[in-house]
């Protein structure tokens, strides 16, 4: 699919054009910004130059689960007679197009492609009339759901069910819940004839070995049996799940079962073990955020930059999952909402796939990827705005479900205020203290299913107490396409004599790109500390 531009290609080469291909009624039909030739691939492509008034943004939203859609529009000019082929018949909102930039001299192959997708909301005339659409990147539409309908302990697949485990979904485990000694998932007895009845604990191979059982009986006592092998298996929908024998001395009707996974073991197996922090034998069980973030984007069904997706695992991996998936559950909703909304980044959809951009608070001079003086490299377009982002600097997470009891268990907090006495459970940073002092207290408290580690609770809540503690601003600057290497959510310094700026780290929150140049928004998070000027 072409790549990514370098800074020296853009520095030292010729200005980039931009080329459309559309796909319309089985013909490709090129378009540029001037009429070229570009060779590739053994062949010649000639590309008209009716290309005009081109608009391409990439957006991202500061640490926010959700993700903009790319979007570009364009206009262009047909030679041929579109609205005659239309009356006969062209479906023209059926059509497809790819959107790129290419730099003169290379091959077709060295574009880069900004976005494809089907065209939505197409407009034509007469021959010789500007045809206009935008392009939509219809691939991040392709959301699947988990686990497969075919996964449940229903009737087509099991004779002989427990009445309380009929109609369950089969068990998606992370991590390895209740290692810290509760009930960290349901065991469901699928199948209750025999003298070991089929307890099922997964939707998919584990790490895990074994595991410990216990039941509740229906008078409130508890019986626990441990070490019973973990097995995996195709029930007879081919449906594949995993699961543990209970033998009849184990057994109790109408009990509910519950596991406790072991610090050596755990569910989903995890692909990327590399940079895993968890511990335990071959394979490794997916509990790090990132690696997390990764695998279940693919199971979503859309497109995947895995080269980013890797190269962000670093950092988020420190924040580590433990829980299970018991309901049918939209991957990418479940994703954005249980796993994004709690890791220090952001979700950027790129022609390339849909990766995470790490918000690098600890970012330093050296991490800053360019340089930039206003009046020189770019050019301030307009004033500094204050945005309208929330304040939180006192941030309660509670974490920690029993499943048995349906409760979360444990809680801490970071705070602001001076006079409430510190503990392992409550502590204070600067940026919550300044903040309180600026804003008053703002409080905040978020729940998890699946966080069950104080350490990882602890990450979450001091990373969000660092990313609200104040109001952030945004600067919109132009440029020439000569930094069209530069990408979203890269981290720059910027030096602007007009604002007092001198080597300020910012972020690049915004790019949209014009016929000709560049229009850059940058975002300078609050850091309180820093800025704050002492008084007296």
């Amino acid at each position: 699919m072409g790549r990514a531009f370098t800074e020296s290609e853009l520095r030292l080469g010729a200005d980039p054009i931009w080329i459309l291909d559309l796909t319309l009624g089985g013909v490709v039909y090129r378009f540029a910004t001037e009429s070229t030739s570009i060779e590739g691939d053994g062949e010649s492509y000639f590309y008209e130059g009716t290309l005009s008034d081109v608009d391409y943004t990439a957006a991202l939203e500061f640490v926010s689960p959700d993700f903009e859609m790319p979007s570009a529009s364009v206009v262009v000019t047909f030679k041929d007679d579109l609205a005659k082929r239309i009356a006969q018949g062209l479906d023209f909102g059926s059509a497809t197009a790819q959107l790129a930039l290419w730099i003169p001299s290379t091959e077709y192959g060295e574009r880069q492609v900004l976005i494809e997708g089907r065209i939505d909301a197409p407009s034509y005339g007469a021959i010789g009339e500007p045809v206009t659409f935008s392009i939509d990147a219809d691939w991040l539409r392709n959301e699947q759901s988990m686990p497969s309908p075919l996964q449940a302990i229903e009737s087509s697949a099991w004779a002989n069910i427990e009445p309380n485990s009929e109609g369950a979904v089969y068990p998606i485990i992370i991590g390895a819940p209740g290692r810290q000694d509760f009930a960290g998932s349901p065991v469901y007895i699928a199948d209750n004839t025999g003298s070991n009845k089929v307890g099922l604990i997964a939707a998919h191979p584990c790490t895990a070995q074994t595991i410990n059982v216990f039941v509740i009986h229906p008078d409130g006592t508890e019986h626990t049996f441990a070490d019973p092998t973990v097995v995996s298996a195709l029930d007879i929908n081919n449906a594949v799940y995993s699961y543990v024998d209970i033998p009849n001395a184990h057994y109790q009707a109408d009990g509910s079962y519950f596991a406790k996974w072991k610090n050596g073991g755990g569910g989903l197996i995890n692909p990327y073990a590399t940079g895993q922090t968890s511990t335990g034998t071959a394979p490794q069980y997916l509990t790090g955020g990132g690696d997390l973030v990764r695998y279940l984007l693919h199971q979503s069904g859309v497109k995947v930059d895995d080269g980013k997706c890797a190269a962000a695992a670093a950092y988020l991996n420190a924040i580590e999952f433990e829980g299970f998936i018991g309901e049918r559950v939209d991957v990418l909703e479940f994703l954005r909402n249980e796993i994004v909304a709690l890791l220090p980044c952001s979700l950027r959809a790129s022609a390339e796939g849909i990766y995470p951009v790490v918000w690098r608070y600890d970012a330093t001079q050296e991490d800053a990827v360019a340089s930039l003086t206003a009046d020189r490299d770019i050019f301030r377009d307009g004033l500094v705005n204050y945005a309208s982002n929330d304040i939180a600097n006192e941030i309660t997470i509670r974490y920690r479900q029993n499943v048995r009891y349906n409760k979360l268990k444990k809680a801490v907090t970071v705070t602001g205020d001076l006079s409430k006495k510190t503990s392992g459970f409550l502590w204070r940073t600067d940026y919550a203290v300044t903040s309180q002092t600026r804003y008053g207290i703002k409080g905040l408290e978020i729940e998890s299913e699946f966080i069950t580690s104080r350490a990882s609770a602890g990450r979450v809540i001091n990373w969000m107490a660092r990313a609200h503690c104040g109001r952030h601003r945004l600067i919109t600057y132009s440029a020439p396409q000569t930094y069209g290497w530069l990408e979203v959510g890269d981290v720059v310094s910027l030096s602007d004599s007009d604002l007092s700026f001198v080597d300020q780290l910012v972020l690049i929150q915004s790019i949209a790109w014009g016929e000709t140049d560049l229009t850059f928004e940058f975002l300078l998070v609050a850091d309180l500390p820093r800025d704050t000027i002492p008084t007296g």
